[in-house]
């Protein structure tokens, strides 16, 4: 006789959506409607220049935890808590400690200090916010590499393909994001000369530190990031959002100060990557088949 086995969880049914964690999802609108508030309240003060105002700092210093705060409520929906506790924890103490190594010896990036107005030091003369950064860097990085490669998933390597691209793609961030924080954001200065070569003050050196940096960090976490439930889960789009909205603070805090070449760089950044999001998100493959 053979034996009944259990019905199939309904997140393995195509289009369904309880693959999200209920107890989770709805913290995640909140958290992505605080974190475009912060986000528009920040341009609009960019724009009309109104960095005077006693509210504009803190507003500032809520960029990048606002940031982090809605990308580990879109990773909770489909992770373990304890999965996404553990990225936070992992990501904001390896932020931490390479900001401490940064603010001692200006290794790995370059010579910079951080500004006061970045916010309150943590021991190791690093700004509260600082180690938000990579939170929202890694995860926003691969939540795109995972939209732009969504065709290519069933390929060998695919994990390395990944992670390859989030730090590709963490760097191309960083180009667009420099001049804004050492400018409009008013985060860091670089103390470099300048009949050196830089981009907006940033030593090119700065981009290879990043690239090292990112690509040991999620490596480092990538074992937590992975759901080892069996489960068909449909498209995310929400770190296609952040990546949007994350450029469009730097673009216009960038056109704000007359830096041109760095707005259109990020214009051109943000633009392509979407695309090739978009793309991937669709499942539609080089040789124009659909992957499911």
């Amino acid at each position: 006789m053979l034996p009944i086995l259990p019905p199939l969880p309904s997140a393995a049914v195509e289009g369904s959506s309880s693959w999200r964690n209920p107890q989770i999802e709805r913290w995640h609108l909140p958290a992505l409607v605080f974190f475009l508030l912060v986000l528009v309240i920040n341009g609009v003060i960019g724009a009309l220049t109104l960095r005077h105002i006693a509210a504009a700092p803190w507003l500032n210093q809520l960029i990048l935890p606002a940031t982090a705060l809605t990308c580990l409520a879109g990773l909770a929906r489909r992770l373990p808590a304890q999965n996404v506790a553990m990225v936070g924890a992992v990501l904001a103490g390896l932020g931490w400690a390479v900001g401490c190594l940064e603010a001692g010896t200006g290794l790995p990036f370059g010579p910079l200090h951080f500004s006061d107005a970045f916010g309150i030091r943590l021991l190791g003369g690093v700004p509260w916010p600082y180690p938000f950064l990579w939170i929202a860097v890694v995860i926003t990085g691969r939540g795109m590499a995972r939209l732009i490669l969504r065709p290519y998933r069933k390929t060998t390597y695919y994990g390395f393909w990944v992670i390859g691209l989030a730090t590709f793609l963490a760097v191309a961030f960083d180009f667009c994001l420099e001049p804004f924080a050492a400018g409009a954001g008013g985060w860091w200065e670089w103390e470099t000369s300048r009949f050196t070569g830089t981009w907006h003050g940033a030593p090119w050196v700065n981009f290879l530190g990043w690239a090292v940096a990112h690509g040991l960090f999620i490596a480092f976490v990538t074992p937590w990031l992975i759901n080892k439930q069996p489960v068909k889960q449909p498209m995310d789009f929400h770190p296609l959002s952040v990546w949007i909205a994350l450029h469009g603070l730097v673009l216009i805090g960038n056109a704000s100060q007359g830096r041109w070449s760095a707005a259109g760089a990020g214009l051109l950044v943000a633009g392509i990557t979407s695309g090739f999001a978009v793309r991937g998100a669709r499942g539609i493959s080089s040789s124009g088949q659909a992957q499911i």
